[in-house]
């Protein structure tokens, strides 16, 4: 593989500081359907694998966040703790005292484990956040590492996000203004607040600027980063012919739709 230079790769500053402000207030980053659908997937696997298997499968799960994934996985099936080792990682720094399981604050792009160390690879609605589709050479490395760490006949299994996230100019403009507005009356506030009720409002400015962010992210950015339909993720996913693929589809839950992807490493033919 050729040396690639990192500070051309640098992953969205946007994104991160969003994300970054988002899991000092909540877990949630997702539709319950989708983790769901993921943990459902998991259970398969450990299932289908168990007869060959001769110690746990190891999972990696990129962009955790503050691990509500796995959270769920082991509150509905605490039997799987003697069937699974999992690591997350996240580039964002997340208080540690939210984290149950073994992490890693990393770029996904440059993942920091050996090769062939992992049974399965997940991820929840970040994979296609990691670089704009631009970004050649950042996206192109992180599909090669995810095949790097993945074992011979391991999967990868990734929600990715629908282009109906994106978002037109009036209701950009709405958002911020309706945020810039609030944390304006908040901020009056703050200063006549003290105690318990000075850490509410903090707690509110927070969420608003979180508005401001994702309105920006998702008027701005969204085109740039997700995938259009689910033709281009194919025509994407031909670039890496260690990868075959299983699964490719939409999925729907409500008004909420995303992309469902599974594929399965066969050799390990990676530039």
């Amino acid at each position: 593989m050729p040396t690639l230079n990192h500070d051309k790769m640098r992953p969205n500053r946007l994104l991160q500081s969003e994300y970054g402000q988002y899991y000092k207030l909540y877990d949630a980053d997702s539709h319950p359907q989708q983790r769901k659908h993921l943990i459902e997937e998991i259970c398969n696997l450990v299932t289908t694998t168990k007869e060959r298997r001769l110690s746990p499968l190891r999972i990696l799960d990129i962009g955790s966040g503050a691990q509500l994934l796995e959270k769920e996985l082991f509150q509905k099936h605490p039997e799987l703790k003697q069937e699974i080792i999992i690591v997350t990682l996240d580039i964002v720094s997340i208080n540690p005292s939210r984290l149950h399981f073994p992490h890693v604050q990393s770029d996904a792009a440059f993942l920091p484990f050996q090769d062939r160390y992992f049974d399965l690879v997940v991820s929840n609605m970040a994979l296609d956040f990691v670089a704009p589709k631009e970004d050649t050479g950042r996206r192109n490395h992180l599909f090669e590492e995810i095949g790097r760490v993945t074992k011979f006949d391991g999967r990868l299994i990734a929600n990715l996000h629908h282009p109906n996230l994106e978002i037109d100019y009036y209701t950009y403009q709405k958002a911020r203004t309706e945020a810039a507005t609030s944390i304006s009356k908040l901020r009056k506030q703050l200063s006549k607040a003290n105690g318990h009720a000075q850490e509410q409002i903090e707690r509110e400015i927070l969420s608003m600027q979180v508005a401001i962010n994702d309105a920006r992210f998702r008027y701005w950015e969204i085109s740039r980063h997700v995938f259009a339909d689910l033709d281009e993720i194919r025509e994407f996913v031909a670039n890496f012919p260690f990868f075959k693929i299983i699964k490719i589809e939409e999925q729907q839950s409500d008004s909420e739709k995303w992309f469902h992807l599974i594929l399965e490493k066969k050799n390990d033919k990676i530039k």
